[in-house]
């Protein structure tokens, strides 16, 4: 059936060009999208989905809250925050929303669609999001390391 995702951000070209990045992918399809935390809720609370990316500021119902509610009610459906902040404080804010990733919008181009792809593997161990010395986010995988066949 593919990877069913729902975005999330008050900017309609953002919301278009994340679609576009992600739907380049041959089994992933935008089901839902908001323009606010109220309606990325009740879209997710709808369509179910596998995946919703959402903006950490939003009018209305900001993307931390909004990513507190769906985490609670919703716990298999990754949530990834995305921001243009590159601040660690507000990575560390983000972060205690619970959401499978925070990772900066300077770097959705490059590494969205892979870090989405590792966090739908079923074998993947949830993805930890540290905050270098210099700014910006570093993904640490906590997958457990491959047994010793040679036994």
């Amino acid at each position: 059936m593919g990877v069913r995702l729902v975005l999330a951000d008050h900017n309609d070209t953002v919301r278009h060009l994340l679609k576009a990045l992600l739907e380049s992918q041959s089994e992933w399809r935008v089901v839902g999208e908001a323009k606010d935390g109220r309606d990325a809720i009740e879209k997710t609370r709808e369509l179910k989905p596998d995946v919703v990316i959402l903006n950490f500021r939003m009018p209305g119902l900001n993307g931390l809250d909004a990513t507190r509610a769906m985490v609670k009610e919703l716990p298999s459906t990754v949530v990834i925050i995305l921001t243009v902040h590159d601040s660690k404080t507000l990575v560390r804010l983000a972060l205690r929303a619970r959401p499978r990733c925070c990772l900066l919008k300077t770097e959705v181009t490059q590494r969205l669609v892979q870090v989405v792809d590792s966090l739908i593997d079923p074998q993947h161990v949830p993805l930890l999001t540290q905050i270098p010395k210099n700014g910006g986010t570093k993904e640490v995988s906590t997958r457990p390391p491959k047994k010793n066949l040679k036994n």
